[in-house]
């Protein structure tokens, strides 16, 4: 399909369901695209989309199961809810720099993607890459400040996770049965909600910079028993704090840089 140019705008589910769209060219002069405008497409394999674009509206690629890449512009601001939920085949994406806010579940069971490249945004949603098998790469931003329930629930291949110093709140269930092996807990880190690390039974080691233990809204953190670095001058208190004290035996001082 090819747009008229002197198109300015997609509405709402415009091309929804339209299981035999392979390829569509869009306008540049297209500035905004509905909710929904590609969802259930499951034919449409590749897209590009116009340099006026700020927002990706909700659900806008949903159960697009063939699409395999995409070209984001740099003008792309906000990543609504669920846009890319269920494209299966999609392996890789890069976020621009300008991308500052994603949606829940922006990559919901997408269940190819390998690596994501994030830059800017502030928080991580919830199920923001649930059940997303394959995922193996992240490097989460300085400026996270919080990851969301069920962010990386089921992300089997996902073996190391560094969370980072400004990061205060990790969500209920957050890492719920993943394939974690090795995780850094930043320094500011205050709360771990409900089985944030639980069912992730390859955990081996834990490093927590937090001088203070971050709180723990059950009697246990892990289903297994890592060893846990934490700072020096810290140890007593985890050995004492509720949740901690159960892995009394393995948690050990560290000078953190």
């Amino acid at each position: 399909i090819i747009l008229p140019d002197n198109l300015k705008s997609i509405g709402k589910e415009a091309f929804a369901n339209c299981e035999m769209l392979c390829s569509i060219v869009i306008p540049d002069g297209v500035n905004e695209l509905g909710e929904g405008v590609f969802r259930g497409c499951e034919n449409l394999s590749t897209i590009q989309l116009p340099n006026n674009i700020d927002v990706i509206e909700s659900n806008l690629f949903e159960g697009c199961k063939n699409l395999t890449s995409i070209t984001l512009p740099n003008t792309i601001k906000i990543i609504n809810s669920c846009a890319f939920r269920g494209c299966e085949k999609l392996a890789s994406i890069q976020l621009p720099s300008s991308v500052l806010r994603l949606g829940n579940g922006v990559f919901y069971e997408c269940k190819s993607l390998s690596d994501v490249t994030l830059s800017s945004i502030n928080e991580i949603s919830d199920y923001l890459f649930y059940d997303c098998v394959k995922l193996q790469n992240i490097t989460l931003p300085n400026c996270t400040g919080k990851i969301g329930d069920k962010a990386f629930y089921g992300c089997k291949n996902l073996t190391k996770i560094i969370i980072p110093d400004l990061t205060t709140d990790i969500g209920y269930q957050a890492f719920f049965y993943s394939g974690l092996q090795h995780v850094t807990l930043g320094k500011s880190v205050q709360y771990i909600h409900f089985e944030a690390f639980v069912a992730c039974f390859g955990i081996q080691t834990v490093y927590c910079k937090a001088t203070t233990p971050p709180s723990i809204e059950e009697s246990y953190l892990f289903d297994v028993k890592p060893t846990i670095y934490v700072p020096s001058q810290s140890v007593n208190r985890y050995k004492t704090a509720n949740g901690w004290k159960t892995y009394a035996s393995s948690i050990l001082g560290y000078d953190f840089e």
